[in-house]
């Protein structure tokens, strides 16, 4: 099953939905591609080198195991805002796979990349700021 994005705002705006703030450590924001359905390692888990000496190891190693691929999509990356909120839907049968591959509460349908970026410009700020 899938939703158009446009479609889920649509309904939001019918139902009166008004933007509530979640903790973004609830929230699921990988693909549902195969290596995450089933728990297969499809051998591209490599962190690379970090490419900002004020990012810590760690750090970078779990922003690159949750954002890796979102991060590489640079076209996608460069023209994300991230003042523009994600869309969000409750997970309804944690914890399982088929709904949320995080097995977290929520499940990010709209603005992954934003968080992501989000993420890596905090880890930069969290680097600097321990300097």
């Amino acid at each position: 099953y899938y939703a158009r994005v446009f479609d889920l705002l649509n309904w939001s705006r019918k139902q009166n939905s008004l933007p509530v703030l979640v903790d973004i450590s609830s929230i699921c924001h990988k693909g549902m591609e195969l290596q995450y359905m089933n728990g297969i390692d499809n051998g591209n888990n490599h962190v690379p080198p970090t490419q900002n000496e004020f990012i810590p190891s760690e750090m970078w190693s779990n922003l690159w195991n949750t954002c890796g691929e979102k991060l590489r999509s640079t076209n996608r990356i460069s023209s994300s805002c991230i003042d523009i909120p994600g869309l969000i839907v409750v997970n309804p049968n944690p914890p399982l796979k088929i709904n949320n591959p995080c097995h977290l509460e929520y499940r990010m349908v709209d603005g992954a990349h934003r968080i992501c970026l989000r993420k890596y410009l905090l880890a930069l700020l969290t680097g600097e700021l321990a300097e």
